[in-house]
């Protein structure tokens, strides 16, 4: 398993059982969330790195890339219908704003 997904579960795990209040969340969240492109600059080094490898196997990468997504996005849909179920939740009716009255 990614270490980013390890570390993405031991947070959950971490903010479900110890229940943090907002502000203490917050004090330690926007530090992270300001400098958050950051962590966007390895992964570009990496990229401009293997360009011939990317060049070499585009369109395997190509074709991984769509079917990891759309399975991420199926299997994603499936757990939020039964989580909807589980819930009470999913009535199958959208939720609909009140009506205001203005006329637009």
């Amino acid at each position: 398993m990614p270490g980013p997904v390890l570390g993405m579960l031991f947070l959950f795990l971490l903010l479900f059982f110890r229940k943090a209040s907002w502000q203490e969340l917050d004090i330690t969240a926007d530090p992270l969330l300001r400098n958050l492109s950051l962590l966007f600059v390895p992964a570009a080094v990496g990229v401009v790195q293997h360009t011939a490898t990317l060049g070499a196997y585009w369109l395997a990468l190509s074709a991984a890339l769509i079917v990891s997504t759309a399975l991420t996005l199926i299997v994603t849909a499936v757990v939020f219908r039964i989580v909807a179920r589980m819930t009470g939740t999913g009535n199958g009716e959208p939720d609909m704003p009140a009506d205001t009255g203005s006329g637009i």
